[in-house]
């Protein structure tokens, strides 16, 4: 189906990372995403990939365990992609990485992660119509159907997309967007999914970096 739901530019643009990260939460989450009426992307973990947040049956999951000599234990390509939502609205992929590895999305809509080793976010125009947008994320706490659990909880991008996202065709896997309303067009044929956040152990997905 033909998604004729448009993206936004925000208020507030944020090219450069350069104050101090907020505090991290004490809980770290993985991500899923939730349309039950269509399999395609009903309850596919979304991964890091490359810089972006993808999800598919075949995304190749971008994870770096350490060096040679100082390998985590516990990391894997099976490990969960572990994000940090800290208290100032921005989110960041929770790993030993130095520089944190923050969340964004851009001013095309797409959902995207800062590389490793960087602190700064990519994207802006010299008159600041590329901008990324940062630190307008948050949760919105939800029952578990199975457990009667309040721990899982829905992500929301800023007050203007209502908690929805949006599942573009990207070769086999699927590319994530924010679902804002704007004059800028997600490709076609994008598929509307809930993004639910759920706790992990923060061992279950102990990359070094992503």
């Amino acid at each position: 189906m033909k998604s004729t739901i448009a993206l936004s530019a925000l208020a507030t643009l944020i090219p450069f990372i350069t104050a101090a990260p907020a505090p991290a939460t004490n809980q770290i989450y993985s991500l899923i995403a939730i349309h039950s009426g269509d399999q395609r992307v009903h309850q596919k973990p979304i991964v890091a990939a490359s810089t972006y947040l993808m999800l598919g049956d075949s995304v190749s999951v971008t994870v770096d365990c350490g060096p040679d000599n100082d390998k985590v234990a516990s990391c894997s390509k099976n490990s969960a992609t572990a994000i940090d939502f800290r208290t100032d609205g921005s989110a960041y992929l929770s790993s030993h990485e130095p520089v944190p590895q923050q969340v964004y999305v851009t001013s095309q809509g797409i959902l995207r992660y800062v590389a490793a080793h960087s602190d700064v976010v990519p994207g802006l125009g010299g008159d600041g119509s590329q901008a990324p947008y940062t630190n307008q994320f948050s949760l919105e706490a939800l029952g578990s159907p199975n457990s009667g659990s309040t721990d899982n909880a829905r992500v929301i991008f800023s007050s203007e997309d209502a908690g929805s996202w949006l599942a573009c065709p990207s070769g086999d896997n699927y590319q994530v967007y924010a679902n804002l309303t704007s004059s800028i067009h997600p490709p076609d044929n994008c598929i509307g999914f809930d993004m639910v956040a759920e706790p992990i152990d923060a061992s279950s997905a102990d990359a070094f970096s992503y």
